[in-house]
């Protein structure tokens, strides 16, 4: 059932409210969904790759709260908050934050190469 209930082209036919009632029955199936590696896979790729920024987000709460430990979720969580959508990245920020999810964060290294990177020609010691 919850195939039916992402289906992105069926999603973009719906009605305002046939929407919200979608949405609100996905929210229920994706937290009756079992604790297994293929739940986790379907929602790390809706995550990151679905077609509907709500679906998206949607699999970003439900990744964060049953399976913010597992490393495929923790990774599909850090990927969700550079979305393109502010709705879902600020929701992955939220989340990633409140988990203390550290992948999320750049490496120091990182950010002392970037500083020097823009650096003036010339200033550089």
């Amino acid at each position: 059932m919850i195939d039916d209930l992402v289906d992105e082209k069926v999603l973009r036919t719906l009605g305002d409210g046939e929407y919200a009632e979608r949405l609100r029955l996905l929210e229920q199936e994706m937290a009756a969904l079992p604790a297994a590696d293929t739940t986790v896979a379907q929602l790390c790729s809706w995550c990151t790759d679905h077609g509907d920024w709500n679906v998206r987000r949607l699999s970003v709460e439900a990744l964060a709260a049953r399976f913010a430990d597992d490393p495929a979720a923790r990774s599909a969580l850090c990927a969700a908050t550079h979305d393109d959508i502010d709705w879902v990245a600020f929701t992955a920020i939220k989340v990633v934050g409140a988990h203390r999810i550290t992948e999320a964060r750049p490496r120091p290294d990182t950010d002392l190469r970037l500083a020097e990177q823009l650096q003036p020609p010339g200033s550089r010691t």
